[in-house]
């Protein structure tokens, strides 16, 4: 069972911040329609650093990407340890635990800047998201894993 740990997350959340902890839970828990609903449809996904060599990735490669790949870990842990919020933006400090289908140990760390936008609907919705990942496990994950971007 995955779970979303909210740790520095204020009890009365803003509506940018709740729908980028309504993205994150459901990211969390493997709810792609819900996470797709929470995206403008112009969204735009970054990893960072660029070293890494994703390309971005827009609202459905975004959502292919993790549907095609969450099935890869177990037992999802999400913390958050820091939020900083602009008009519009969010940056969190953040860190993810889970295990991998096969047992092994997954670990990393993040810094997440999201740009929030209300959608034709009225509703706020996530515009823009940059993901900073710890680029050296990452590395030596995937490749231990034998995955490739």
């Amino acid at each position: 069972m995955s779970t979303f740990i909210i740790g520095a997350v204020p009890p009365s959340p803003s509506a940018q911040l709740q729908v980028v902890i309504d993205y994150l839970t459901s990211l969390c828990q493997g709810d792609f329609d819900k996470m797709g609903g929470l995206l403008t449809d112009g969204f735009t996904h970054y990893f960072h650093p660029k070293s890494l060599g994703y390309p971005p990735a827009d609202k459905a490669a975004w959502i292919g990407f993790n549907s095609g790949g969450f099935h890869m870990f177990k037992d999802f842990k999400f913390n958050v340890f820091e939020v900083v919020e602009g008009q519009s933006t969010l940056t969190l400090h953040a860190s993810a635990e889970a295990k991998t289908a096969a047992g092994d140990d997954y670990t990393n760390e993040y810094a997440l800047f999201f740009e929030v936008a209300r959608g034709a609907d009225g509703s706020m919705k996530i515009k823009r998201n940059k993901e900073f990942v710890d680029s050296k496990y990452v590395t030596n994950f995937f490749q231990s894993m034998g995955a490739s971007k």
